[in-house]
């Protein structure tokens, strides 16, 4: 699995109020409004708990400094998928989260390993 710039719900709409400068205390508010509309609370949307689950080899990639999320989030991520066959790459030197899509139309380099390490007939799970 390739996961470009995965989000969490809670560290997406925190960014997001602090941007257009709603103080963070708020976020509080917005969740039960959230709750209430569809049953769940932020953190039970959030995909860091997921990671967890998962069993197939993970190559995730983020840009560092994207306005949208925090790298601690994409970091709790990448550490809680609980096998080794995982990657996590820091796209670095902007904040636009749309050079993170385009980066590797410039430099497929490191996705093409990836697909021709774990796309391959013989690797299975768990033997590499």
């Amino acid at each position: 699995m390739v996961a470009p710039q995965p989000l969490s719900v809670r560290a997406t709409l925190e960014q997001s109020l602090a941007l257009i400068g709603i103080p963070a205390d708020r976020i509080d508010d917005l969740e039960e409004r959230i709750r209430l509309y569809n049953s769940f609370k932020l953190d039970d949307m959030s995909p860091v708990e997921a990671a967890k689950s998962v069993k197939i080899p993970t190559f995730l990639y983020q840009v560092h400094d994207d306005v949208m999320t925090r790298p601690s989030d994409i970091q709790a991520m990448f550490d809680n998928i609980p096998i080794e066959e995982k990657k996590l790459f820091w796209i670095k030197g902007t904040s636009r989260r749309w050079d993170g899509y385009t980066y590797f139309a410039k430099d497929p380099s490191q996705m093409l390993d990836w697909f021709n390490t774990y796309m391959s007939f013989g690797w299975k799970m768990g033997t590499g």
